[in-house]
């Protein structure tokens, strides 16, 4: 990794405008990087700037890129201005990249090449590299008490032969390792750079962002191997990893300090799953073919009624829903589906669950007083418990329903149920 400050000669761009220019770039230890302000011509700013933008309109994107004396290549296709000085004759602007590539050529002493994610607030004790058929695969973190902006970590893989096909397949797979890691890890990990070392060249991408506060881990920063033996060979599986759950993940990984919020996303996210992943049967009354002849019917019924058009189409749309299982019905389906314990995920608390939602809702406040937190926490382990069994995870994790302790999961389905 190469830290430090460098000078680049080159170019901004803006539209047709190209105004050449000279800006320096840090590198800074936590691997943000810092362009300096940058000095054009009063005419040039004029060009860049554009006049003032109209209030909440998107903001235009300008180019960057210049190399350094020693040969360093630094590009970005989405700059933005967030400041300017105006003078004369000269003016300055100040940017910012949002993404940035800095690319070298040198021989590298290795003939391996080597990718890895750089990730902000990663916690882990060490972990033993797991051989994958894309390479060998290391997660390192921090092991002491850190805060999220000076916990760096990463996940690498080394691998045996460059090629696109391998960078695109490594691409995918990190991008994997690193969803199952911020599931594990209880909440988001900023990946501020992303580094593909070759016997020719380097080539580093920075990525803007913040870091984010620690959450309730699923899995034990200190106990992590079984988990990353686990999520390695899951991505070779030949049975996708199911894309909605990505989503509910990043529902519960709400940073919202308004636990009314906090709530009505983690429950966005269970509803989100009970059509998304149960069998299409298990969310309906009857079979669909039966459904239809009776819809026929009563679409059909609804034109002696001397109804216009406004009231059939309302009529139209509550028949169209009515096949649909209730709520209850439905989280209850998907508990079964996945062979989740009935006990710990009662009707009962699945019942108030769907209450407190619908208070919100519709009244805009938890109207009864119940224990929102406690709620959350039911709703949230019945969705951890679902992403480790889509996982074919089977080991040691962090349980917080009924109380904390450190639990043992295992995966009750049959795959082959499950298609």
């Amino acid at each position: 990794m190469i830290f430090g400050t460098k000078t680049y000669d080159g170019f901004i761009y803006r539209s047709e405008s190209r105004i050449p220019i000279n800006f320096d770039v840090c590198i800074k230890d936590d691997l943000t990087i810092k362009i300096s302000d940058v000095t054009v011509p009063l005419v040039a700013y004029i060009a860049l700037d554009g006049g003032n933008q109209v209030p909440g309109s998107k903001v235009e994107r300008l180019r960057l890129e210049g190399t350094s004396p020693d040969g360093y290549y630094f590009t970005s296709d989405y700059v933005t201005i967030r400041g300017s000085k105006i003078g004369t004759p000269d003016s300055s602007i100040q940017v910012e990249a949002h993404k940035a590539t800095l690319c070298y050529s040198h021989e590298s002493g290795t003939d391996l090449p080597v990718m890895r994610l750089w990730l902000v607030g990663l916690r882990s004790f060490p972990n033993i590299p797991v051989s994958t058929p894309l390479g060998e695969l290391s997660i390192f973190g921090s092991s002491d008490s850190v805060t999220p902006a000076t916990a760096i970590g990463c996940i690498e893989i080394i691998g045996n032969i460059i090629s696109d096909a391998w960078l695109r397949d490594c691409d995918n797979f990190l991008t994997f390792i690193h969803k199952c890691i911020e599931f594990g890890h209880g909440s988001r990990l900023h990946c501020t750079a992303r580094e593909v070392t070759s016997p020719s060249k380097l080539e580093i991408t920075f990525y803007s962002g913040k870091k984010f506060p620690r959450s309730l881990p699923v899995i034990h920063p200190m106990n992590q191997q079984p988990f990353i033996d686990k999520i390695s060979s899951r991505y070779f599986v030949d049975r996708p990893f199911p894309e909605p759950l990505w989503t509910a993940i990043s529902w519960l990984q709400n940073e919202s300090t308004f636990l009314e919020g906090t709530y009505l996303a983690s429950m966005t996210a269970l509803e989100s799953l009970c059509d998304s992943l149960s069998p299409r049967p298990k969310t309906k009354i009857i079979q669909e073919e039966l459904f239809l002849e009776i819809k026929k019917n009563f679409t059909d019924s609804l034109l002696s009624y001397g109804l216009n058009k406004d009231q059939k189409n309302a009529l139209r749309e509550r028949i169209n829903n009515l096949n649909s299982r209730s709520l209850v019905l439905k989280i209850s389906a998907l508990r079964d589906y996945y062979g989740l314990s009935k006990s710990l995920f009662n009707h009962e608390k699945i019942v108030s669950s769907i209450r407190i939602r619908n208070k919100i809702v519709h009244l805009g406040t938890n109207a009864e007083k119940m224990d929102l937190w406690d709620h959350y926490i039911f709703i949230r382990e019945m969705i951890c418990q679902i992403v480790m069994c889509e996982l074919d995870y089977s080991g040691p994790y962090e349980k917080y329903e009924g109380g904390y302790s450190s639990n043992q999961f295992m995966d009750k389905r049959s795959h082959d149920e499950m298609g």
